[in-house]
């Protein structure tokens, strides 16, 4: 994804859109060259505010636990702050439409992940920088096909499948995450170009109120934590070209 967070004007996002590329004329013999005038247009979306619930970390804690708990409530804050941020994003990415959808036929196939490169190359979308996020069943699927495992006894990019981190097939890097999207209740993956996705965010914020400094005295004392963050995603054309989504068929 194509990060513009430095677009970013009181929350909302404003990218330039470029208008028709231009007319290639072969060999030409009139003159003079028809004039046009390229019209630009603005796309705009607004980045949401997500934050966690406040937790109260009380002053007896603090002495008698032998291990800091505020900074493992914190911790514990900011990851789950940020997997909800990134599910929110890949859902909120994902097609609908039939025309950008692959629907398996069961379990995830090397043949479907050939469907959605194909879609991608009709796209006219580039060679780099595709990737595809896939629910955690579908990935180790996947990786039992007999294609995908044909490749990787060949010996091609076998520290690759061997790090469990990502597959690449048909030029898209294949990583798996607890859950992608779902689609009528089937859930899905989301494939994309880095150049069709943009999204942008804000640095998260960690908040903490103890009072006078010494304790929050309506809590005995104790410490109240919670943290914030800011994200929007879009895509960036309006026929969704640059993703795909993979659905999970009956």
């Amino acid at each position: 994804m194509s990060d513009y967070s430095e677009f970013t004007t009181n929350k909302t996002v404003h990218l330039p859109q470029s208008g028709v590329a231009t007319q290639i004329y072969k060999n030409a013999n009139v003159f003079p060259l028809a004039v046009a005038q390229r019209i630009d247009t603005l796309k705009s979306f607004d980045i949401d505010q997500y934050s966690t619930q406040a937790f109260l970390v009380t002053n007896i804690e603090e002495y008698q636990l032998s291990y800091n708990k505020r900074q493992s409530i914190m911790g514990q804050h900011i990851r789950a702050l940020a997997e909800n941020m990134a599910n929110t994003v890949l859902q909120g990415i994902t097609p609908t439409e039939a025309a950008r959808t692959v629907t398996t036929t069961g379990v995830l196939t090397f043949a479907d992940i050939v469907e959605v490169a194909k879609i991608l190359d009709k796209d006219n979308m580039g060679a780099a920088d595709r990737s595809l996020e896939l629910p955690v069943d579908m990935f180790y699927e996947l990786l039992q096909d007999e294609n995908v495992l044909a490749q990787y006894r060949s010996g091609f990019s076998g520290s690759v499948v061997a790090s469990g981190n990502y597959v690449e097939i048909a030029g898209i890097k294949i990583y798996k995450r607890p859950t992608v999207a779902t689609i009528g209740g089937a859930e899905a993956g989301v494939a994309y170009h880095k150049e069709a996705v943009a999204f942008a965010k804000d640095s998260p914020e960690v908040f903490t109120d103890s009072g006078d400094g010494n304790g929050n005295p309506l809590y005995g004392g104790g410490i109240i934590m919670s943290a914030l963050g800011w994200l929007g995603v879009t895509r960036l054309r309006s026929d969704s070209k640059g993703v795909v989504a993979l659905v999970r068929g009956v």
